[in-house]
């Protein structure tokens, strides 16, 4: 357990003793979710296994809220058992007290956050990520994990402020070999050393100019995804500097999206070690509106442009020739996706499909139904179909792991 979860603890304790039982108001729910997601291709795992389950678990969510009128302690537990490996552990999803002032909020604990206007694709949103639960089929909010961290924000007329703290960095989670056809996904991972100077800071300033939703951003830590280092056989995380801008308005009929960051890779300014990832510019312009009733169609175009490019080719060729690395990437990765959503039989029926190509490195189409049979009960069905690609991107990478999944949850 970290310092700053020992730190938590320690308060919460305190905040309980101290407040008369009749002054906590507590509330509490959860549900019940089974998570199945079957590999429909034949392909062998690297590890000489043939098991085609990727997901085949049971897990019991539980939300604890005890709250006065300015604080909040916020619980949310879960009890998880794997079919697949037999084995049972608890996952505490979020765990963190705040407290609630008129113009000032803090937030100590574990947490989830999300930033940025885009959808499963990132450029301001820089905490960490599951891409594993994404590609497995498990419900959306999956994909967010959570860190340790204090979050203070500020809120005034004309400005919105929050101040985020992490003592150590949570790199993402991606598919590794022993569930999904990958490659290169058992490499020893090299986190950054838990001390003070690896910390990381993000900060997020919102404002409203007229109808316009504006939101600057800036960060200083690291990489998270596994891929952007490497080091003599070891993942590794680089430095990593962001700063970035979204601005959101309803325009004919609908809402219009820009967002921007540019990353500067701190360890590799000149982008000359291709083992770690150059320094890029990052865009997405995005688009959605209902075009009947209760069917609603989105529209994403992302791009990443790098710096540095002729230095990199080089020198990612070089070590593509020699079987040292991944095949080199072009200077301007683009990506577009589409979202059709459609609701159904007063409401309580969800189809939807989200579709995302990369130019030159893979296709996904990924289809998917919900159905709320009443207030306690739902149960969605869909599947990931990926083909093209090369081998060097998530979803060339990915080619061999078509897949379907059904989910059921039960709430109480």
């Amino acid at each position: 357990m970290g310092t700053l979860m020992r730190l938590f603890f320690l308060g919460t304790i305190l905040w309980l003793l101290s407040m008369p039982a009749y002054a906590v108001d507590l509330e509490y729910n959860g549900y019940l979710l089974s998570s199945n997601s079957n590999r429909i291709n034949a392909n062998t795992l690297t590890t000489g296994e043939k098991y085609n389950w990727l997901v085949a678990q049971q897990q019991l969510h539980l939300e604890i809220m005890a709250a006065t009128d300015t604080t909040n302690l916020i619980a949310k537990i879960e009890l998880i058992n794997d079919s697949i490996d037999g084995t049972q552990r608890i996952d505490i999803r979020e765990l963190y007290g705040e407290y609630l002032g008129e113009s000032v909020e803090f937030r100590l604990g574990r947490q989830i956050l999300t930033w940025g206007v885009a959808d499963r694709l990132f450029i301001n949103d820089v905490f960490s990520k599951d891409w594993t639960a994404f590609f497995a089929g498990q419900p959306l909010e999956y994909m967010k994990t959570a860190s340790d961290m204090a979050k203070i924000s500020y809120f005034s007329n004309d400005w919105d402020i929050e101040l985020v703290l992490q003592p150590t960095m949570q790199y993402d989670q991606t598919p590794a070999s022993n569930r999904y056809v990958v490659f290169g996904s058992n490499m020893p991972v090299q986190k950054p050393a838990n001390r003070l100077g690896n910390g990381e800071v993000a900060t997020r300033l919102h404002t409203a100019i007229g109808t316009t939703d504006v939101a600057l951003y800036g960060f200083k830590g690291f990489w998270h995804q596994p891929d952007k280092g490497m080091q003599a056989g070891n993942i590794i995380f680089p430095r990593l500097n962001n700063v970035g801008l979204t601005i959101q308005d309803s325009i004919w009929g609908g809402v219009l999206s820009f967002e921007t960051g540019y990353y500067q890779s701190a360890d590799d300014k000149d982008g000359k070690d291709p083992f770690i990832a150059n320094s890029q510019y990052r865009y997405l312009v995005s688009y959605e509106r209902d075009v009947m009733t209760d069917v609603t169609v989105a529209l994403q175009a992302y791009g990443e442009l790098m710096h540095n490019h002729q230095d990199y080719l080089k020198a990612a060729q070089a070590a593509f020739n020699a079987g040292f690395g991944p095949k080199p990437q072009s200077k301007h990765r683009k990506i577009g996706t589409l979202n059709i959503r459609a609701l159904w039989m007063n409401q309580t029926l969800t189809t939807s499909l989200f579709a995302m190509a990369v130019a030159t490195g893979g296709r996904m189409v990924n289809p998917d139904v919900n159905y709320t049979i009443n207030d306690n009960f739902s149960i969605n069905a869909g599947g990931h179909i990926f083909w093209g690609g090369s081998d060097s991107w998530m979803l060339g990478m990915m080619k061999n792991n078509d897949n379907l999944y059904v989910n059921s949850k039960w709430s109480f």
